[in-house]
């Protein structure tokens, strides 16, 4: 999936300490310029995900925690998928998790919305990686 430009970053995780690291991480690659939006729970990202369609600012990259309280992350992908197809078609969604279950990862790779799998913290380099093969430009 190629794109010209990665316009926004939503990171979805109930951890406040992960989400500055990540936050960090990401501004400090200086790989991108993107909007970085953080949402501690998995219905405010969809809340901000509704939004943006009436907007036409979609957000191209979402970074998603599995384990959260109220709705987890699987409960989140049930939700986006049914989200207009211009949107879930043109988003990158990779699971950061903590999880070691192999079910988690098995079940992650299988899913249709998830893009990558990948074990928290985010690091510089995993970062990289992820803009090197969704975002070539």
């Amino acid at each position: 999936m190629n794109r010209e430009k990665l316009n926004q970053i939503l990171l979805i995780d109930d951890d406040e300490p992960v989400n500055f690291l990540h936050e960090m991480i990401i501004k400090s690659s200086k790989l991108t310029d993107a909007k970085i939006e953080i949402k501690m729970l998995a219905q405010q990202g969809l809340d901000f995900l509704k939004k943006q369609i009436i907007d036409e600012d979609e957000p191209l990259l979402i970074f998603l925690d599995i384990n959260m309280p109220r709705m987890n992350g699987w409960e989140f992908l049930d939700e986006f998928e049914s989200m207009p197809s211009e949107l879930v078609d043109n988003t990158i969604v990779v699971m950061l998790t903590t999880s070691l279950n192999p079910d988690d990862k098995s079940r992650g790779e299988k899913h249709p919305a998830v893009k990558k799998f990948m074990t928290k913290p985010l690091t510089k380099d995993g970062f990289q990686n992820v803009l090197e093969e969704f975002f070539p430009n």
